[in-house]
């Protein structure tokens, strides 16, 4: 008995001593800093600084913007016209595919009101020839109508936005 007690000491005093061996630290090490003197390092990786992801393209109320959708079709799309009906804007857009397909919704568009109010589209059963979803293309078009809830002190300065895929592509701007 007393050589298990012996032997499983001697174990226990083993594991101990390596599970402590470690000298332990307080302070986390950190890669030196940069020198600065551009001196490329030999088997590094060149620096390959990815270009600025381009922003949404600004145009005016009535100017025709050329797009390039995230499919890799093309298009044309256009805000028309920016009007109050009763206690509604109606924004006219038109949509024209010049290559591959586009998928068209009222959700790819929202406003952002001259007081910075985000408005998003609705729906309203005194406008007609609204705007609903598909998909076109290349040769074809739409044309239709958007409903937002606002005043008529949101529609100046107001940004009409367009963003398929979640990301905007472009906003018109109304006068």
């Amino acid at each position: 008995m007393r050589k298990i007690v012996t032997g499983l000491a001697a174990a226990l005093a083993l594991f101990v001593i390596a599970c402590g061996a470690a000298p332990k630290s307080d302070t986390v090490s950190k890669a030196p800093a940069a020198t600065g003197s551009g001196a490329p390092v030999a088997g590094a990786a060149a620096d390959t600084k990815a270009a600025a992801p381009e922003g949404p393209k600004k145009f005016a109320v009535g100017e025709v913007g050329v797009l390039s959708m995230a499919n890799g079709s093309t298009g044309e799309v256009v805000v028309k016209s920016v009007k109050l009906q009763g206690k509604v804007i109606v924004v006219s857009v038109s949509i024209t595919c010049k290559a591959g397909s586009i998928d068209y919704n009222t959700f790819d568009w929202s406003m952002l009101a001259g007081d910075g109010t985000k408005l998003d589209t609705g729906f309203s059963i005194d406008v007609k020839n609204q705007l609903h979803s598909g998909t076109i293309g290349a040769g074809q078009s739409v044309t239709g109508n958007l409903v937002f809830e606002g005043t008529a002190a949101q529609m100046k300065g107001a940004q009409v936005q367009f963003s398929p895929s979640f990301d905007t592509l472009a906003y018109w701007v109304n006068p």
